[in-house]
């Protein structure tokens, strides 16, 4: 089960970014204060850029962008990079499924596992207004109470 603390979420970045030298990240303004397990929330954000990284290695902009927002009972995060996008979505959360030499095909399932355990979400589409792919985590609003 999840270890939860408070933390935000631009301090948790500030952490990864340093791991992803030649890559411009575009951040949003707001912060989340997420109630989460920093350590496998930590997990999840690692393969997301790992994976966007990977994804533009053939393309001109090395650039992820990372949107926040909340309403009254969601948290959600966009992550968006400007890669080669899903050519078979089919086979995402499918354990051990890769279409990478190094890969192991553990990520993606893994991240899924990790929001569901959280109560949260885990999508991955390909974007609508250019190439890339738009990872969205969602996680419950924590409330005192």
């Amino acid at each position: 089960l999840p270890n939860k603390s408070c933390f935000s979420f631009n301090a948790l970045l500030a952490n990864l970014i340093p791991l992803f030298p030649e890559t411009e990240f575009a951040l949003a303004k707001e912060d989340l204060m997420l109630y989460a397990d920093k350590g496998q929330f930590d997990q999840v954000m690692i393969n997301v850029l790992k994976n966007a990284v990977e994804a533009m290695v053939e393309t001109k902009e090395q650039r992820i962008e990372v949107n926040c927002y909340q309403d009254e009972k969601w948290q959600y995060i966009h992550i968006s990079d400007h890669g080669s996008g899903i050519a078979n979505t089919n086979n995402l959360f499918v354990p051990f499924y890769t279409t990478k030499q190094q890969g192991s095909g553990i990520g993606l399932p893994l991240c899924r596992q990790i929001m569901f355990n959280h109560n949260g979400q885990f999508k991955l589409n390909n974007r609508k207004d250019k190439a890339g792919v738009e990872a969205i985590l969602s996680l419950p609003r924590f409330t005192n109470g």
